[in-house]
């Protein structure tokens, strides 16, 4: 689900194109997770949730997708952080970060994941995965890690949310720092702009994933993805972003408008 879109600036690997999510809770968050890529790659052998498992699994995967103008060579210097209000309330446990639960990609050359419920002192984790889509040459990057981590629940399972991505640099022998933030609060609800019901989405959309390294059906003219309305009422209109981590920049990312 396309969560916002931001218009080019700088054009560095910090500068945002488009945010979004998607969820592969199915109906509801029991410990069983729905749509997730059915195979393992043909290299180590690895599911995909095998593949982004650091300290912890994500057994139930939300996954936050990020697009940049820019290309990163490498992720080491690029960071980017995701602050969740769980519940989409606007009622935040660190009122001064504004959010229940932080997910940062880490800048280093690990790719980490890391989610810090909120207040924190920052000193650990408090679940570790590893990052989704290329280190190398590409404009996207994925965050996927497990509904429980984030507080999602049976019962609760909704949430808002802020992106921001930052990268180091040098302008002349000079250091520079590049950021953009995607995800402004909204005045009358007082949370984020960017909404998931992680198991009654805006869209039901299926599938979720076509081909790659982990499998899947094609998705071409003979079996098209198949999109219908979810919990979207009737004039809220949905985007939907999509995401080509194995195609070449600048052809990784796409938005779909809809109807409803």
């Amino acid at each position: 689900m396309l969560g916002a879109r931001s218009p080019r600036g700088s054009g560095s690997e910090a500068d945002i194109a488009a945010v979004g999510a998607r969820s592969f809770t199915g109906g509801t968050i029991d410990g069983a997770s729905a749509g997730i890529p059915p195979g393992t790659d043909p290299y180590a052998g690895l599911t995909w949730q095998e593949f982004i498992t650091q300290v912890d699994e994500p057994t139930e995967p939300v996954e936050f997708g990020v697009w940049t103008y820019g290309t990163h060579n490498t992720t080491e210097s690029e960071e980017i952080d995701v602050l969740v209000d769980v519940g989409a309330d606007g009622k935040f446990a660190d009122h001064q970060l504004g959010g229940d639960v932080l997910v940062v990609k880490l800048s280093g050359p690990s790719g980490t994941v890391c989610v810090f419920d909120l207040p924190s002192s920052f000193a650990a984790c408090d679940a570790t995965y590893f990052q989704d889509y290329s280190n190398y040459n590409a404009s996207v990057t994925g965050l996927a890690v497990d509904a429980a981590a984030l507080g999602l629940s049976a019962a609760d399972h909704l949430f808002s949310y802020q992106v921001s991505v930052c990268t180091g640099g040098f302008s002349g022998d000079v250091p520079a720092e590049n950021c953009d933030v995607v995800g402004d609060l909204d005045p009358v609800t007082a949370t984020y702009e960017p909404t998931l019901d992680v198991t009654q989405p805006a869209l039901a959309i299926s599938p979720l994933v076509c081909r790659g390294f982990w499998g899947g059906r094609p998705c071409d003219a003979g079996q098209p993805i198949t999109v219908g309305v979810g919990s979207a009422a009737a004039g809220d209109d949905p985007g939907i972003l999509a995401l080509f981590p194995n195609n070449a920049p600048p052809h990784q990312g796409a938005i779909v408008g809809t109807t409803t």
